[in-house]
């Protein structure tokens, strides 16, 4: 069952030389060496040895390749009565992905060796009353899935992950350093890290650690508020996110699902109402497209939204935070 193709045909081959004669190389002997020196190219122009490529190969699927159909080529690759499989788009067992095409190989291997981390906030605000409702049920309070860093282009060699890394708390991870230290609270280490490839073939993917928040108390809520930078490393290579921390002083916070979009009579989007659980349901006024995109968003998504409004217009929504449902 073939991974990719190459030209092979002795009908176009390619022109030799040997010994002194022309002839035309065909068959395995001329397709393996032609993917063996676009293997060395691609080498050359990615900076390192991109190694076992089959796993890469998968991941990029057609986009590296030229698909092979029919026509103009044969229906299958039956041959002297034995029965064959058919040509069909994507992978077939007659022609596996296709053909090499060397540009868009290239980009997606530089695309999967370069290195970088991201860091992905499921709340990019904290209010000071949010976390007094938590510590009302629980001290510390703990939000399990907050964090989650994405590391890309190394292999797991390259990080010291083995198969032990990806059962219970892992072994290996990034370190999370806060811009300034904010009382009462804490991040925690991570509780999972998943691997794009779990059978952790020595090629370049994405490594995902969950790490969880914790809140002892509400100390580090100010009258102005606060935002912190938080920097995840690893590998030499750093990734960055903003969380704010919001005083009750800034306005009210509303929780709830957003019931309704408001229109105006032109069918202009005007605003929104959500129900929440103590208050019943709560109007805000808005009318630009940013606003319109998220809470359309938070509708359609039935997820659960925190509004916090203006200090003296809490019709006026400052801020909307998507709440996880972990």
């Amino acid at each position: 069952m073939p991974d990719v193709a190459a030209n092979a045909s002795p009908n176009s081959g390619y022109p030799l030389i040997f010994r002194g004669v022309n002839i035309i190389g065909n068959g395995t002997s001329a397709s393996a060496p032609l993917w063996a020196g676009l293997i060395a190219v691609l080498n050359a122009a990615v900076g390192k040895n991109v190694g076992f490529i089959n796993p890469l190969i998968y991941r990029f699927r057609e986009r590296g390749f030229r698909d092979i159909v029919s026509p103009p080529g044969p229906n299958d690759n039956g041959f002297a009565g034995q029965a064959g499989y058919p040509v069909k788009h994507g992978w077939d067992a007659t022609t596996g992905w296709g053909s090499p095409n060397g540009k868009h190989l290239l980009h997606h291997l530089k695309h999967a060796f370069k290195k970088d981390v991201k860091v992905h906030t499921h709340h990019h605000t904290f209010s000071k009353h949010e976390v007094a409702e938590l510590l009302k049920h629980s001290n510390p309070a703990v939000i399990h899935n907050e964090f989650h860093i994405e590391v890309d282009g190394f292999r797991p060699d390259e990080l010291g992950i083995t198969q032990a890394s990806l059962i219970g708390a892992p072994n290996v991870y990034p370190q999370i350093t806060p811009s300034n230290p904010i009382p009462g609270v804490t991040i925690g280490s991570p509780s999972r890290l998943f691997a794009e490839d779990p059978t952790l073939y020595p090629s370049p993917q994405r490594f995902t650690w969950v790490f969880p928040i914790t809140f002892t108390d509400t100390s580090g809520f100010k009258h102005h508020g606060k935002t912190i930078e938080l920097t995840a490393s690893i590998g030499a290579v750093s990734g960055y996110a903003k969380i704010h921390f919001v005083g009750k002083e800034h306005g009210e916070d509303f929780t709830g699902k957003v019931s309704s979009l408001v229109f105006d009579k032109f069918g202009d989007f005007s605003g929104f109402e959500i129900e929440t659980k103590h208050e019943g349901h709560k109007k805000f006024k808005g009318n630009s497209g940013q606003l319109a995109h998220i809470v359309e968003k938070a509708w359609k998504e039935k997820v659960m939204v925190t509004v916090v409004a203006e200090e003296h217009d809490d019709e006026n929504p400052q801020e909307i935070i998507f709440r996880s449902s972990a």
